[in-house]
């Protein structure tokens, strides 16, 4: 077999695996999952963060005009969401998002995240990647429309 059959037969098998690696980039795979998440606030450590996660229907997901509520484009699931952080001196303060969108357009090659109306983002960390099973299950919360504002990692809480 001379060099350039060798090149030509090649190419096919080169292809596929680019393709195969390039698909996977495209995908989108963090999901949502439901439970209590908690964590602290990055900014100021002495505010306990709560997110409570439940799955609901399409048409309770429609009727609450997008308040407190979040489709889940990866998994095509939706959910309602309640956020509250508790201070040092067991205020508890409760926060509302309103209309939660893909805050990338639909980019592939990126992570899932959504911004609300407020500015206030939510990213999900649950995933099957390779690398992260010991991790967990976890959600990212920045609200910047407080003083001080809030950045939380939040980790699914074991019942």
């Amino acid at each position: 077999m001379n060099r350039k059959t060798r090149l030509v037969s090649l190419f096919p098998l080169i292809l596929l695996l680019c393709s195969c690696h390039f698909t996977s980039l495209s995908k989108r795979i963090n999901y949502f999952v439901p439970g209590l998440f908690t964590g602290y606030n990055d900014y100021d450590n002495t505010q306990s963060c709560f997110l409570n996660i439940t799955e609901i229907t399409k048409d309770s997901f429609k009727s609450s005009n997008g308040k407190n509520v979040i489709h889940d484009l990866v998994a095509d699931k939706f959910y309602s969401l309640e956020f509250y952080v508790i201070d040092k001196d067991a205020n508890k303060y409760t926060f509302d998002f309103i209309n939660f969108k893909d805050a990338y357009n639909g980019a592939t090659g990126t992570l899932i995240a959504y911004k609300d109306e407020n500015g206030t983002w939510l990213k999900p960390f649950t995933t099957g990647r390779e690398g992260w099973a010991d991790v967990g299950d976890y959600c990212s919360v920045h609200i910047t429309n407080v003083e001080p504002e809030i950045y939380t990692y939040l980790y699914l809480k074991e019942n």
